[in-house]
């Protein structure tokens, strides 16, 4: 298994502002697959922004869908319609505005929006991550991953969130196995784009976990892994077919 950081995230480092998008995160993932897995066969798997990033990378590279992308999970993300709904709406707020302009036009002002934008920013993170009691390790280490990504990386790519719209990529999707799954009570990005999703990849199989919020994968675990691992079987079991693959 292949795990990544996103770019400015985890231990990816300070990105540029103008590598902050979909659209490189596409990128980035095309680039993935062809370093770590070579010409093998490989399901694909993208939690909210990385979701979005996979139907990036679908609309990017349609060769690598076509011959050795066997399988993908979209989990917890949207092909469109963030601004709309979800985390965009509850953005809409001056102090976000005003750090958007100042992380790249006036450093000074970086240093009190940072703040302002702290107050905003990672209370609605915190509180949409889960709907449901966890353990407080998992609760922790969600927190410390929050609190470690730092105001600028996040900022950067409201911008790119709120234009996002990869619904035509959902036709590349069509011809190998689909899961998509999310929670029921996501503040994030809600339940109702991953119904959008499902309807327009109709041999999809849709998840809906019941309670949960976006860090579905940590909150209801088993229910997450044995869809993961049925979307697993799906796909090797096409490719042996010869259905997924050219």
């Amino acid at each position: 298994m292949v795990f990544f950081d996103l770019r400015g995230h985890g231990r990816s480092g300070t990105p540029a502002r103008s590598s902050c998008t979909i659209d490189q995160l596409g990128r980035d993932i095309a680039a993935i697959i062809e370093t770590t897995v070579g010409r093998r066969p490989v399901v694909v798997i993208g939690h909210s922004m990385g979701g979005m990033a996979v139907l990036a990378a679908a609309r990017q590279r349609p060769d690598l869908f076509e011959s050795q992308v066997v399988g993908v999970g979209l989990m917890s993300t949207a092909a469109e319609g963030v601004a709309r709904a979800g985390v965009a709406r509850h953005l809409r707020h001056p102090a976000i505005d005003l750090f958007k302009i100042s992380v790249h036009t006036a450093p000074r002002v970086v240093q009190g929006g940072r703040t302002l934008a702290r107050t905003v920013l990672r209370p609605l993170l915190h509180a949409a991550s889960f709907r449901t009691q966890v353990s407080p390790s998992v609760s922790r280490f969600v927190h410390d991953m929050i609190d470690e990504t730092s105001v600028e990386t996040i900022v950067k790519f409201l911008g790119t969130l709120e234009a996002h719209d990869e619904s035509a990529a959902l036709a590349q999707l069509a011809e190998i196995p689909v899961l998509v799954l999310a929670g029921d009570r996501d503040l994030i990005i809600p339940f109702e784009n991953a119904k959008a999703i499902a309807a327009a990849l109709p041999g999809c199989e849709l998840v809906r976990v019941r309670g949960a919020g976006h860090m579905v994968h940590l909150e209801f675990p088993d229910i997450v892994n044995d869809a993961i691992d049925d979307l697993v079987r799906r796909s090797i079991d096409a490719a042996d077919r010869g259905e997924s693959v050219g």
